[in-house]
């Protein structure tokens, strides 16, 4: 066959099948655990990670009244996507700190010597 009657064997390979499907449902729950790990380590409430989705939110839902008011709503959705990306960026940032030296009020420092010891005994 030539190169025009070349068959498409890539079909569910990295597509949208149930497979993906079910990858990313396994995956997501135990990153927002990680994540709410995390941030309990620098001190700061799981609900930190919620902030991005919440700005996404509020941005799209700003966008879709101006554009149903009949008014350029263009400004505003770069205002709504500019806020969701620095809050992103925020998120990040709080997850590169290093945790709080210490217990904190989520629990005990899971670096300090006597867990450690705890971990590999």
């Amino acid at each position: 066959m030539g190169m025009g009657g070349a068959q498409n064997y890539s079909v569910g390979v990295g597509g949208n099948g149930p497979l993906s499907g079910l990858f990313g449902l396994v995956a997501f729950i135990p990153g927002l655990a990680v994540t709410a790990r995390r941030l309990h380590d620098i001190n700061r409430s799981a609900l930190w990670m919620f902030v991005p989705l919440g700005t996404l939110v509020v941005s799209i839902a700003m966008f879709v009244t101006y554009i149903m008011a009949g008014s350029s709503a263009v400004g505003w959705a770069f205002v709504g996507i500019g806020i969701y990306f620095l809050t992103t960026v925020v998120m990040i940032v709080f997850l590169c700190f290093d945790g709080t030296a210490g217990a904190n009020r989520f629990g005990a420092d899971p670096k300090a010597e006597q867990n450690i010891a705890d971990v590999f005994a």
